[in-house]
């Protein structure tokens, strides 16, 4: 972990503005604390899609019951329709 953060602090980008307007390195609890504030958002947004894919996957299920239904009833009614024209 402390090998991690210091890869990180160690990269360009890495610097934060304060108050004055002067740039200056995070210090590992700034960084420590972006980097979890950061997977905190990324996991909210997956869930969020998640959530989303699974919202979809059901109404195409239930689009897909209603089209068997609908498929079996003409066919239902078709096989009746030649029944009846035969007699």
């Amino acid at each position: 972990s402390d090998c991690a953060t210091h890869a990180l602090m160690s990269t360009p980008g890495a610097r934060k503005t304060d108050a004055t307007g002067a740039e200056r390195e995070l210090t590992a609890e700034e960084l420590s604390s972006f980097v979890q504030n950061l997977l905190t958002q990324m996991q909210t947004r997956f869930q969020t899609m998640s959530d989303a894919i699974i919202t979809k996957i059901d109404d195409m299920g239930e689009r897909i019951e209603a089209l068997e239904k609908s498929v079996n009833d003409i066919a239902t009614t078709n096989i009746a329709s030649e029944s009846g024209a035969k007699k």
